[in-house]
């Protein structure tokens, strides 16, 4: 398996392929934690876990040093808090009218890698960081990004949106205040049976 791996007291159980079986004989996912405590770290459990399979557990990888434990866990936290506000914003622009909003979905992500016994080696030679790759928080932190930029664009949107409704409502008015002083005038010209008199 991967050197890196923290090994439980008792003994992992492979299939031919070298994956990691469960107590069901089933192929156990690695899966990642997001825990403040384990923020990253990955781990392998039962692919039938939430419909009531075994309770198999083991760590995959020894636990990330806290700095990048805690930068991996501050990152997520934000994406998803990004995402929230996006999806915020996108109610309220298609609340006031605006349907052309771009659905693209930055709030997503899955929990699994998808990597199934596979080594992992956690040393600086080759640039993970415990399993984790650099590349997979630079894309963390361009996806985080990527969500500032549509809060700002959302927001900018629904700001020009509000505006342009001041706009209208004040012409409005102006309109009936218009109107209403015409009428005013017409009525002090008129002759008292509703027509106006001639000169």
């Amino acid at each position: 398996m991967g050197s890196s791996r923290v090994e439980s007291s008792s003994q992992l159980k492979c299939n031919s392929n070298g994956e990691v079986l469960c107590y069901c004989k089933q192929v156990s996912p690695i899966s990642t934690a997001w825990t403040k405590e384990n923020a990253g770290r990955r781990f392998y459990g039962c692919s039938r876990f939430k419909e009531g399979g075994c309770k198999f557990f083991d760590w995959y990888e020894e636990p990330l040093p806290k700095r990048v434990g805690d930068m991996l866990f501050a990152l997520r936290e934000k994406k998803i808090k990004l995402g929230n506000e996006n999806q915020r914003l996108k109610r309220q622009l298609w609340n006031v009218g605006i349907k052309d909003v771009n659905d693209g979905d930055y709030a997503g992500g899955s929990t699994s890698t998808g990597v199934v016994g596979s080594n992992v080696v956690a040393d600086e030679a080759t640039g993970k960081y415990h399993g984790v790759e650099p590349e997979e928080i630079e894309k963390i932190k361009i996806e985080v990004d990527l969500l500032k930029e549509e809060n700002r664009r959302l927001k900018h949107k629904a700001y020009s949106n509000k505006k342009s409704k001041e706009i209208y409502r004040f012409c409005l008015f102006l309109s009936c205040v218009i109107n209403g002083f015409i009428l005013l005038f017409l009525k002090s010209k008129s002759n008292g049976n509703g027509f106006m008199s001639l000169p």
